[in-house]
Order: structure tokens, then sequence, then C-alpha cells
């Protein structure tokens, strides 16, 4: 039974790369400009990178902000109410 497909692939038949390799390697002043171009492409998308995740990080602090209504952060209590220190607590209790 025949499907008609020409196109198939055998391990025989040449493939054809769209952007062929090239012959013989660039000179040195090409190979220069290519690194150079690639390391400045590099660090402007290593930059952007840190720009989003820095960004991102702010808009969800600025987020659980919003929604607690105070600072997200446990670490940064500001609670009058709750002692400050154990040790306070444990000289008003000798004390009685």
């Amino acid at each position: 039974m025949e499907t008609g497909n020409t196109n198939t692939n055998y391990s025989g038949q040449k493939i054809r790369y769209p952007n062929p390799p090239e012959v013989t390697n660039p000179d040195p002043a090409t190979l220069r400009e290519q690194w150079r171009f690639a390391i400045k492409q590099y660090s402007r998308w290593y930059s952007h990178a840190w720009g989003t995740a820095i960004l991102a990080g702010l808009s969800f602090f600025a987020l659980g902000w919003i929604v607690k209504g105070s600072n997200p952060l446990p670490s940064f209590k500001g609670d009058s109410n709750a002692p400050s220190d154990g040790a306070a607590d444990a000289d008003s209790r000798n004390a009685k």
C-alpha cells in the first residue's frame, strides 16, 4: 500500500540545511566583530533579566503590602503591642 509521500528522508538522502555552515573559517577581524556583538547582546539580555526580576520582586512586595495592609515581610515587625525582649518578661515575672 503506497501513501504517495515522496518527501520522506531515508538514510541515503542528503539533508539540505536552510543555513549551511561556512566552508572555511572567517578571518580574525570578522570573528572579533561577531564576538563583540555576541558579548553586547548577552550583556543586554543579562541586564534585562535582572531588571525584570527586580521589577517583579517590587511588584509582588507592593501587592503583598496592598493585600495585607502593612509590611508583608515578617522580619520587619513593627507591632508595639508585642514584647520586644524575652529577658524583660522573665524579669517582670521574677519581680512579682
